[in-house]
Formats: C-alpha cells, structure tokens, sequence
C-alpha cells in the first residue's frame, strides 16, 4: 500500500490486508480447536501413560488455553483496528494498544515462560520435574533459587 499510485490500489491493499486478519483468524481457531479435540478424547478415554500423575499435560493444555484465548483476543481487536481505520477511536486512544496488545503478549510470554514446553521433552527423556519450573528458561532459572510458587526461598 506504500507504493499504490491510485485510490483503487489503497482499497484493494487494504481488502486483502482485512482479508489476510479474517484468515489468521479462522486458521488460529482451527488451531485452538486442536487441542480442544484431543483433550475431549483423551478425557473420555484416558491411556494409561496419560493417566498417571506424572506427566502433567492438563497443566500444559490449560495453559495453551489461555494463552491462546489471549492471542484470539488481541487478533480479534487488530481486526476491529485495521477496519475502523487510521481515524478510528481505537488507533486514536493509545491505552487500548497497551491493553489489547501488549499487556495481552506479555500474559502470553509469562504464561510460556512459567509452563515451559521443555517440562515436557525433558520428562519424555528420562529427566526429572522439579517443582512448577524447570529451570529450561531464563526466567525460570532465577524463578527456580526460589521457591517461587511455593512462596518461599530456598
């Protein structure tokens, strides 16, 4: 849209621009649908590697839950954004970029950083859990001198 030399070139950009977020949109929930599918079955069905106490994935799925929920939020209001367009009463109040976007991402890298997909891997290759944190991150790795979900220091 840089680069578009008439007013017909700038809509048909931002046509496929809106259209482009629609079918972000609707790939993430076939995406969120996933995981919602397997947790159905699984639940239904448990094996019996799933079912012991061990493995914690109910821990990793709600998490990806919510930082999914997360992510449809913020997509869902770039939508509402790009839409309203430049003069629009979202891109002109800046608290809602904060809110919608940033804080959003930021909930998502906490919840990544805290339940850590490398629990998984390091379980499936004999390692042990220590706690709700790794260490597998630099974040958990300063969580971990502490006790950090216990409340205590260590």
């Amino acid at each position: 849209m840089a680069n578009a030399d008439t007013n017909s070139s700038v809509k048909t950009g931002e046509k496929i621009i809106t259209a482009g977020l629609f079918i972000q949109i609707l790939f993430f929930g076939v995406f969120i649908f996933t995981p919602l599918m397997f947790h159905t079955r699984i639940n239904k069905s448990p094996t019996s590697n799933l079912s012991q106490d061990h493995i914690p994935w109910r821990k990793h799925i709600w998490a990806l839950y919510v930082a999914s929920g997360f992510i449809m939020v913020r997509s869902t209001f770039r939508v509402i954004e790009y839409i309203e367009g430049m003069d629009g009463y979202l891109v002109s109040n800046e608290i809602f970029l904060y809110i919608f976007d940033a804080a959003l991402m930021l909930c998502v890298v906490v919840i990544s950083n805290v339940v850590h997909p490398n629990e998984i891997n390091t379980l499936f290759k004999g390692g042990k859990i220590t706690q709700r944190c790794l260490g597998c991150t630099p974040l958990c790795r300063d969580l971990s001198k502490y006790n950090f979900f216990m409340g205590t220091s260590q």
